[in-house]
């Protein structure tokens, strides 16, 4: 079986050669076939998370939403944007939080530093938030997570926002750390998210700093 729309990475082997996942992929690439308009991320950045984060290397899963919807915004890495293109309203707050001043929204340095920068949703239509929500990635986000828990121990889980606090339901809290907040929007970071100061409690947990640039 073969996809138009991504390759398999070649990281995280076992988790991409699971039956259920190849299966969901497979309808998710029907789905994306179909899509009228321009799909971001590109498809050779739709897994990009896991590419730059190896399973053996996962400290930290933080979760959004999904990908940016505008071109040559979404990378596959949650939040992150490439070098060169405004830092977004999201991740501007996320670096108000940490009280970063960046030019540069490239995050690849965090995943680098074990932080899976994962979406609940892994594509998206050009200029249609969240237009890919029923196409399939929720199952598979779903089973990543379930992955993560199974064959983990000491995880932190930062899930922003409703969408990804329903992920919850599949963490073990005995083996793993659960952090919950607001989406970084701008409606969000009011609403909690720069109270609850998750990212700075992820590092107070890990013992060390891994959110700067």
């Amino acid at each position: 079986m073969s996809f138009q729309h991504f390759h398999l990475p070649s990281t995280w082997s076992e988790l991409f050669a699971k039956p259920e996942v190849y299966q969901m992929l497979h309808k998710i690439d029907i789905h994306l076939n179909a899509c009228p308009k321009p799909i971001y991320p590109p498809k050779e950045k739709i897994f990009q998370a896991f590419e730059t984060t190896e399973f053996s290397s996962v400290r930290v899963v933080l979760i959004g939403q999904d990908p940016y919807h505008q071109p040559n915004q979404a990378m596959g890495l949650s939040f992150s944007v490439p070098k060169g293109i405004k830092v977004p309203p999201s991740l501007k707050n996320i670096f108000k939080s940490l009280d970063i001043s960046s030019a540069s929204g490239d995050l690849t340095c965090w995943a680098h530093r074990g932080v899976l920068l994962l979406n609940r949703i892994l594509t998206v239509s050009d200029s249609r938030p969240l237009s890919h929500k029923s196409v399939g990635w929720l199952d598979f986000t779903n089973e990543v997570v379930k992955f993560i828990n199974q064959n983990k121990e000491g995880i932190v889980f930062l899930l922003l926002g409703r969408d990804a606090q329903f992920l919850e339901r599949f963490i073990d809290p005995n083996k793993h750390t659960i952090l919950k907040s607001s989406h970084p929007s701008p409606l969000g970071y009011y609403r909690g998210f720069h109270e609850d100061r998750a990212l700075q409690k992820a590092e107070e947990i890990l013992g060390e700093k891994i959110f700067f640039l």
